[in-house]
Formats: structure tokens, sequence, C-alpha cells
């Protein structure tokens, strides 16, 4: 089976470095995080920073590679109203995109697409653009493949016009008897 609930916390970990305030509680991976780019450039205006070219960010074993990556978070005024208003609190985190050949890499599989969305507030990751998971397992392919965190709830679709999702998997067990 996919162990897609691993995608999380390495969406997570870019911003917990960026931002100490980040409380989102997506994971279990805790270690600290290298982040690795070309080029970096903080938009406190904006409330983003952006890494660009070769963007590499490691925690642990799981690794995301990039062609850009962009952070965004809230302002401290605008923390300070939603904390007020929030019953859990997910800290400054607000959203991350990944963009351009993204790849989420760990031990067990592998995830390729073209955008990688982390929405903090819905909690909630969104791949799409050619999606490709592999693993020991099979492969899955699809044109979006959307994780509802709290629900554990994962669902891929093909894209329009005609587009099916395509799943491939070893078979597991005996061979049948013939």
């Amino acid at each position: 089976m996919f162990k897609f609930k691993q995608v999380a916390p390495v969406f997570v970990a870019i911003i917990t470095m960026l931002v100490p305030a980040a409380h989102a509680q997506l994971g279990n991976s805790r270690g600290p995080i290298e982040i690795t780019a070309d080029r970096f450039e903080l938009d406190d205006v904006k409330h983003e920073a952006i890494y660009q070219g070769n963007v590499d960010v490691i925690q642990g074993q799981s690794r995301i590679r990039a062609n850009k990556v962009v952070v965004s978070y809230w302002s401290k005024e605008s923390q300070k109203e939603r904390a007020a208003a929030a019953t859990g609190s997910i800290g400054a985190l607000k959203e991350i995109i990944a963009t351009g050949e993204v790849y989420y890499i760990t031990p067990v599989e592998k995830v390729k697409a073209e955008r990688g969305v982390y929405n903090a507030e819905k909690e909630r990751i969104t791949l799409s653009g050619n999606v490709l998971v592999t693993n020991a397992e099979g492969v899955i392919a699809g044109a979006h493949l959307v994780i509802d965190i709290p629900k554990g709830r994962y669902n891929m679709d093909g894209g329009g016009l005609g587009g099916r999702v395509t799943s491939v998997f070893e078979s597991v067990g005996e061979p049948p008897i013939q």
C-alpha cells in the first residue's frame, strides 16, 4: 500500500525552519531541515520566501526537489487575529507551492508531479500535472492527487477529456492453481 501520509511532513518541514511559529502537526518528522537552492528571495511585503533553481529540501530520509518553492506565511498582525479566532494553532504557515518537476522522495516511494501545493488552513496537499507515484508494490498515474490530511482521504483523477487513472501492482502471494 502507498504511504501517502509521508508527503505531508516534508511540505510542512519547509516552513518550520523559516517561520519558528509554524505549528502545523501533520507527521512525525521533526529532525533538522536543510534547504538549498541556486537563489533565495524574501519578500516581507508579500509574506513570501522564494527558493529558485535546483531547490532541494531534506529532512531525515525524506526529500523534495523542485525548480521553484514559494513559502507563503501570515503577517504577525494577521497571525494574531487568526490565533484569537482559531480553535487550533496553525502558526504562521499559509501555503507552500512547489513547481517545475516536483519530486517527493522517501526510502519507500517516489512521487513526481509538475506542481505541489500544501494549504495549511485546509490541511490539504494537491499534486497536479502528470502525477506518478511509484513504490515496490506498483505505480499509480493520474492528473491530480488530493490528500485531505485530517480525514485521511486520498483522491486521484485522470483529468478531463477521457483522462483516466492507471494503476499497476505487483502480484503478492502464491500463483493461482491451474
